[in-house]
């Protein structure tokens, strides 16, 4: 079959300490799917870094973010109908349980850690590709220093 790939960039941050471009890719075939993956270079050190490299040593950060993600996404289907995502499913597998290792992520302009995942991954097609914005309340006894903006 016709396949079309269609790929675009962003920088996505660019301050003091980081600078994080945004790659979108969109995949056509019969239908499209959608999916990011986000680069960052720690400007002090000049090394790509990924998510954990934000956090202390050995700081259990994906715990309390998968956390605030579940709450998040629980407010969100409770406010809007339109809005589904894998938490409750009978088929356990399906359920969005904690963010990998190598989840995109980016930091905002308000210095916020946000959480972006594929088309399909946490929630039905529909839905896109979707993004969360962490409180850095919920991360800020474990984030390195600099990273993040209260």
């Amino acid at each position: 079959g016709v396949q079309a790939v269609d790929l675009d960039y962003e920088v996505v941050t660019d301050n003091e300490k980081l600078f994080s471009l945004q790659f979108h890719q969109t995949v056509t075939m019969a239908d499209s799917s959608q999916s990011e993956r986000i680069y960052h270079i720690d400007k002090a050190s000049g090394e790509m870094i990924t998510l954990k490299d934000l956090f202390q040593e050995g700081a259990d950060y994906k715990t309390s973010i998968s956390k605030n993600i579940k709450e998040q996404m629980k407010a969100q289907m409770e406010r809007d109908d339109s809005k589904i995502y894998c938490l409750d499913s009978e088929i356990e597998e399906d359920n969005f349980e904690t963010i990998a290792d190598d989840v995109d992520f980016y930091i905002s302009d308000s210095g916020k850690l946000t959480i972006v995942f594929d088309e399909y991954e946490v929630a039905p097609g529909y839905m896109g590709v979707v993004s969360f914005e962490i409180p850095t309340d919920a991360v800020a006894d474990m984030v390195k220093e600099g990273y993040l903006t209260v």
